[in-house]
């Protein structure tokens, strides 16, 4: 049984860049088979380089690439670059290395190679793989290396009873390594390398039991430690952070607003201040507006890697995104505010002539919306290039902002739009009219100077098929909306002495100086159904409400009452962020609960969700940004002291983070707590961010304002912002507290084919499951957890794995192809390994052939062989046709391959030549012809040895002497023998040098004389002065010296240089004049 110990996400960080692409796409692993240099395995490309693998380890070689408003969104700046270098980055397993590198899930392509000049270096077919497995690195532990969306990943495999600390691995090549918040921070010359560790947790009948997992740094060797986990089950590693990303725009660009489609692709609403955001082509409106600002929606692909279309809307003034969300035919529907009476409309829309109202521009918010306001709700085609539909909703006093009630900054861009099932759209917002065209509407607005407001459209929105202000007798705003197919619940704030419908409701009467409140209408005609209070004896805003799958009512915002924490919930008495559990008539509360610090307001609210299972899913930021200039109310607060769990992408924060929180059903406990941001004060300035039911948050951020930074990852389709203003940050988190089905090919034991049946045993990575069912494509199914089957017939099949979670009555459907098309090939290939000039004749035969289990050998001189890998000498030189038949006994199938082998006697004998020159001091000279280097050399003399083409033989006598030399051919296998008879005459006798004399003129050692032989014409004396100066020369070194003169004149007392040429010997050194 495997342990899944750890599963990492590589994220490369760059100095000057912040990050950039580690792979862009998918990674391939593709064998080196001879067509690069170098004695690594395996190679993957990387969008800034290489990794190369071998059994000890890999290598990377890294080339980067080259290089407002009021309270954050002012100050602008120029992108900083700067020359960068390569970086070579090593990691050995310490004390470990694979038995193997297995290549799993082979591509249906290959590549070619013609690299260079050399043939040898030509390879052609050469598979691709996708995944990479290193066997038994340590005994019992694998590692599989893989990509997914954009990400390179690694798991590691541990063996039932191998600890986790048996894993070690050493890197070269960086400067440092060290752990922040739960990051590995691998610190390199250029920057930073980020290994995240997700979540680890093991799935044990149907309860999930987590599994902390964390690094342990010793210098620069790295190993791993899990916390306490039963050995016996797999642990499974999550969550992921799916991609982080700035909009990429040149302008400031203010987040607001967040949703996602049917395909996981990411929308995100905000508001360009300038020309600046660049549209793609064909979208509906590629320019800027003009005017303060327009709105702009980026659609991002689901891994975050692309943009899929960027788009403006808006006309000469004011345009501000408050919510976006999808219709089953992913066409986007987008509300807001506007005060351009330009704004783009649709023919048919029930309203499209702007209606000018007060002048906003006071507002602490924004400088803008000096003609008043309208509520605008508009439909984008999924690719964005047809505006559908697009409606203005507003009167002379101003609709769509909310003037009356805010305590938070963005809180006057609050508001909320959702599909009906029938196609219909429904919306919240806040209104100051008191005579919007609202149809069936019963509610008096005479006593209240802002309303909320729920209005439902038609598709096309040409028609108010109802609306109805919402208030009492002060303010009221229109925050969230939700449907359960047969009502509308409306969600805000209010602070009148009564609202309607609330008699009979938990709360009919106000409680505090300010109060949430809900609304439940009829979804079929408006009518208001019941109402209820919410809150304490203080200020509290309900923001979002969501409804589960038993139709109760969840309820979040803020409050700064006393609000009592229930028994058996997870809570934090005196906490500023409440959730409350209503039954579907409003009438009960089931729980409350307050989250948080208990000191402080900590986050304000951008995203709230039940799941199927009932986990209950937060959003928020707070900081620097929420500041009482900016609200008018809630001030000074921050982000520090949340509780963050050993999963969280990061545990610490500067105060002015985004924060999310998940508990699980009825708030009975804390599930996972984590902060998100960098040293920017990130903010939304309005609007709704949404999590799927599957547990995903697509949130939007106002990030990186005044220069600093946010966390984006490297796969990103910006990770950069090209200014130093605001960008649109996108945050996309899967939190995977849902079932996920995964199949997939065990990477062990993998795909198996005898003959024509292919057998394949299946891998199941499922999580939050207790119930699956295979359909293999084939007529077969299974209800294992990790089947196995075979096919006998050729074809392609699709593999369907359904996994249940039948406690939250939640399934979720995974499926893989395998095409069948061919049996087990029987291939006979060899290699012959012989010199064609061998005198033995031997050839060594090297087996390639595949899927075969007996061989037939002819090699063409009449002997035969059934070895597998025989070696044969042949009878003679000459050309033989050797044939190799290879067969499967089992398919009875077989092969055949024919290959030349041919010797010949091309053999270049050498020949050698000794002589003893006259003035040799007993040393032979040697002269070879056809020398080779593979020869060797054996020479004997007086009973001998010595070897090399011209030995250290010396003669101590004269007369004659014979001295024999055998050369080995170590290719051809042959040998050559040569005697040689020399006749020595004269061995030159020693040469005495003086090492000084005495010039003074008294008969004695006047001159500086050598006493020897004179054998060659070629001898010489030369003497040098201490500066190189050549004094005297002569060819006759024994019969002319040096009297201490130079040109006739004494030179002075000192040490001179001389060069002394005798027979072949050159002597160099020194002698010392006397005077």
């Amino acid at each position: 049984m495997n342990i899944k110990a750890c599963h990492s996400v590589l994220i490369l960080f760059f100095l000057f860049l912040g990050s950039c692409p580690l792979i862009g796409q998918e990674a391939t692993f593709i064998p080196n088979n001879g067509q690069w240099e170098g004695d690594f395995e395996y190679k993957t490309n990387l969008s800034s380089g290489a990794a190369f693998f071998d059994k000890n380890g890999f290598y990377t070689l890294l080339i980067p690439g080259e290089g407002h408003h009021h309270h954050s969104h002012e100050g602008s700046g120029k992108p900083v670059t700067e020359k960068q270098q390569a970086v070579n980055i090593r990691m050995n397993w310490v004390n470990g290395q694979a038995e193997k590198l297995i290549p799993t899930k082979s591509t249906n392509y290959y590549r070619n190679y013609i690299l260079g000049k050399k043939p040898s270096r030509w390879k052609t077919k050469v598979s691709v793989f996708e995944e990479l497995i290193y066997q038994n690195i340590y005994p019992g532990v694998d590692v599989k290396y893989y990509s997914t969306e954009g990400l390179f990943k690694y798991d590691l495999y541990l063996a039932s009873g191998v600890p986790a600390s048996t894993i070690k691995m050493k890197y070269s090549g960086i400067k440092s390594i060290e752990v922040k918040r739960n990051r590995l921070n691998i610190i390199t010359e250029l920057g930073n390398i980020e290994e995240w560790i997700p979540e680890a947790y093991q799935e044990i009948g149907d309860q999930k039991k987590k599994v902390n997992c964390y690094y342990i740094v010793e210098g620069n060797t790295v190993s791993f430690k899990l916390g306490k986990h039963d050995t016996n089950y797999p642990v499974v590693i999550d969550p992921i952070l799916v991609f982080s990303s700035f909009s990429g725009s040149i302008a400031n660009n203010f987040g607001f607003t967040a949703t996602y489609d049917n395909h996981g692709n990411f929308y995100g609403g905000g508001a360009a201040l300038n020309v600046g955001f660049q549209g793609t082509p064909g979208v509906v409106q590629i320019p800027f507006g003009g005017g303060p600002m327009d709105v702009t929606i980026n659609k991002f692909s689901s891994d975050g890697t692309s943009l899929l279309y960027a788009t403006h809307l808006g006309g000469g003034r004011s345009d501000a995104p408050h919510s976006l969300n999808i219709t089953p035919q992913n066409e986007l529907l987008i509300l807001g505010n506007t005060d351009s009476d330009n704004f783009p409309t649709t023919t048919g829309a029930f309203q499209t002539n702007f209606v000018q109202g007060p002048n906003f521009s006071n507002s602490a918010t924004f400088p803008y919306y000096n003609k008043g306001s309208n509520i605008f709700v508009a439909k984008l085609s999924s690719d964005g290039t047809n505006l559908i539909s697009s409606s203005l909703l507003g009167d002379s006093g101003g609709d769509g902002i909310n003037m009356k009630i805010y305590r938070n900054y963005g809180d006057r861009f609050r508001g909320d739009i959702l599909a009906l099932s029938n196609g219909n759209i429904a919306f919240t917002s806040s209104s100051l009219s008191k005579n919007l065209p609202l149809i069936n509407n019963g509610i008096n607005t005479t006593g209240s100077d802002q309303n909320a407001i729920v209005v439902v459209m038609n598709s096309s929105l040409s028609q108010i098929v109802w609306g109805s202000y919402f208030g009492g007798d002060v303010h009221e705003s229109g925050y969230s909306v939700k449907s359960d197919g047969t009502y509308l619940y409306v969600a805000g704030a209010t602070n009148s002495a009564s609202i309607p419908a609330s008699t009979g409701g938990l709360n009919s009467s106000n409680i505090g100086k300010l109060d949430g409140y809900i609304a439940k209408f009829q979804i079929s005609n408006g009518a208001l159904i019941q109402s209820t209070y919410l809150g304490g004896a203080e200020d509290d805003q309900a923001f979002f409400l969501d409804i589960d799958k038993d139709n109760n009512i969840y309820i979040h915002g803020q409050t700064e009452s006393t609000i009592p924490v229930s028994s058996n919930t997870y809570g934090t008495s005196g906490a500023q962020q409440f959730i409350q559990k209503l039954n579907n008539n409003l009438t009960t509360l089931q729980w409350s609960t307050n989250v948080g610090t208990g000191t402080k307001s900590d986050w304000v609210p951008t995203a709230f969700m039940v799941d199927r299972c009932y986990n209950i899913y937060m959003s928020g930021w707070n900081g620097g940004s929420n500041t009482s200039v900016a609200t008018g109310g809630f001030s000074s607060n921050n982000t520090n002291g949340l509780p963050t769990s050993p999963d969280a992408f990061q545990n610490t924060t500067d105060g002015s983070d985004f924060y999310f929180m998940i508990l699980t059903k009825d708030a009975q406990s804390f599930l996972f707590g984590s902060y998100f941001g960098g040293t920017s004060e990130e903010h939304v300035d309005g609007g709704t961010s949404r999590f799927s039911p599957d547990g995903v948050i697509y949130q939007a951020v106002c990030a990186g304002c005044f220069g600093g930074t946010f966390p984006t990852t490297p796969n990103s389709y910006s990770p950069t912002k090209p200014n130093n203003d605001c960008n649109l940050g996108a945050i996309k988190i899967d939190f995977q507290q849902t079932v996920r089905a995964n199949a997939t090919i065990d990477p062990v034991m993998g795909i198996d084919t005898i003959c024509d049946t292919l057998f394949v045993n299946f891998s199941n990575t499922s999580i939050h499951a207790n119930k699956f069912h295979w359909d293999f494509g084939n007529g077969q199914t299974s209800n294992l957890y990790q089947p196995s089957v075979k096919y006998t017939a050729f074809g392609s099949y699709t593999i369907t794995l359904v996994a249940e979670d039948t406690v939250c009555d939640l399934s979720d459907t995974s499926s893989i192809v395998i095409n069948h098309q061919q049996g087990a090939t029987v291939i006979a290939d060899f290699e012959a390994s012989y010199a064609g000039c061998n005198n033995n004749y031997e050839a060594n035969f090297k087996n390639y052939s595949s899927n075969t289990d007996t061989y037939e050998w002819d090699f063409g001189d009449g002997s035969t062989s059934n070895l597998q890998e025989p070696t044969h000498s042949f009878p003679d030189t000459g050309t033989y046709k050797v044939q190799l038949i290879s067969i499967s006994s089992d398919c009875n199938r077989r092969d055949t391959l024919t290959k030349i082998v041919t010797f010949s006697d091309t053999v270049i004998t050498p020949n050698v030549f000794t002589s003893y020159p006259d003035c040799s001091d007993g040393k032979i000279e040697v002269t070879i012809e056809n020398n080779r280097k593979r020869y060797n050399y054996r020479w004997i003399y007086n009973g001998k040895g010595f070897s090399g083409a011209h030995p250290e033989i010396r003669f101590q006598q004269r007369g004659l002497h014979k001295v024999m030399l055998t050369i080995e051919d170590t290719l051809c296998n042959a040998t050559h023998d040569f005697a040689f008879d020399l006749n020595v005459q004269t061995i030159n006798k020693s040469t005495f040098i003086p090492n000084s004399f005495t010039p003074d003129g008294d008969g004695i050692n006047d001159q500086f004389e050598i006493f020897g032989e004179n054998c060659k014409d070629s001898d010489y004396m030369r003497i040098y002065n201490r500066w190189g100066q050549l004094i005297f020369q002569t060819n006759s070194p024994f019969d002319t010296y040096w009297d201490g003169t130079y040109k006739g004149k004494p030179v002075p007392q000192g040490v001179y240089t001389f060069s002394l040429k005798t027979g072949e010997d050159v002597t160099k050194n020194t002698v010392l004049l006397i005077r």
